[in-house]
């Protein structure tokens, strides 16, 4: 569950922006939260503004934290690092870009794990754990600085240290010389959040899924959605030929009565459908790997 996301000196934007789901203390949508033990947060935010405010900026960050997390025990140490700061000024564009990201974890635990980088190097990173009221380090790495780790963890935060270099994430490469302490939550950072640049980028996750879609769970799910919207589909068939490339035909049904109550079902392909029908269409496996696994989406340009 995500609580909170922090970024500063990213792209447009240069000071320090939250992004929070915290909920306020209005009581007016009880079903609006999402509880985890004694944490609660919102299971929907929307971000609107005018053109060239920084909202895909704030997308981006997310993505490309999420993706130097995910892809850190691959980076070689010839490779940069994806980052880009603010250029609008002097000062920002020779510092360090940071992320921050603040979730309960598949323990029920809350986590607080952030990161500062430049194209070159990570600077800091650290690893909190709310085993009570108040934050329990794990780890904190700084530039010149020496280590701090956790005392009930510290001979193997120590051994994979060393085996660490200065571009790859400490949480990446703890976790992969399995040290306990950091496999939940960089299990959470790598698995639990899904963004999404555009409708195309949706639609070839959303089609996989289907593909493979034995039991045809989610397209019951789907059809189910497409129902509660008030989309008169009566049928969803996906016929995927194998081959080099896999071709995939999508089908929906559409029964029709007629004035002597005849019901006839009628074809159409996906691309002959609306575009809001085929954006449901996307969006159906998406939600419900997020409602079963407690996963969270991120989609810039929904609209």
């Amino acid at each position: 569950m995500l609580i909170q996301f922090t970024v500063e000196n990213f792209l447009s934007i240069r000071d320090k922006v939250y992004l929070s789901l915290e909920p306020s203390s209005d009581s007016e949508h009880p079903e609006n939260l999402i509880v985890k033990g004694d944490h609660k947060a919102v299971n929907l935010v929307a971000i609107y503004g005018a053109n060239a405010s920084g909202k895909s900026s704030l997308f981006k960050a997310i993505a490309i934290a999420l993706n130097m997390i995910k892809n850190s025990n691959n980076v070689q140490i010839t490779d940069k690092l994806p980052v880009v700061p603010f250029k609008f000024d002097f000062e920002s564009r020779n510092h360090p870009t940071f992320f921050e990201f603040t979730f309960i974890a598949g323990d029920s635990k809350k986590y607080i794990y952030g990161f500062g980088a430049t194209t070159e190097k990570i600077v800091e990173e650290y690893l909190y754990c709310y085993n009570t009221a108040k934050p329990t380090l794990l780890f904190d790495l700084k530039e010149e600085k020496e280590p701090k780790f956790n005392r009930a963890f510290k001979v193997k935060l120590e051994t994979a240290y060393q085996m660490n270099t200065f571009n790859k994430l400490f949480l990446a490469t703890a976790t992969t010389w399995n040290v306990e302490c950091t496999k939940m939550p960089f299990e959470w950072l790598a698995q639990a959040m899904d963004t999404f640049t555009d409708v195309m980028e949706l639609g070839g996750a959303a089609i996989d899924k289907y593909r493979t879609d034995e039991s045809r769970k989610y397209i019951e799910f789907t059809k189910n959605i497409l129902k509660q919207a008030d989309i008169n589909i009566s049928s969803v068939e996906v016929d995927a030929q194998e081959g080099k490339n896999y071709d995939v035909e999508i089908t929906t049904g559409h029964t029709v009565v007629d004035e002597k109550g005849k019901k006839t079902e009628f074809l159409l392909t996906l691309q002959e459908e609306s575009v809001g029908t085929q954006l449901l269409f996307f969006y159906g496996p998406l939600l419900k790997d997020a409602f079963e696994k407690g996963k969270t989406i991120i989609l810039d340009e929904i609209d």
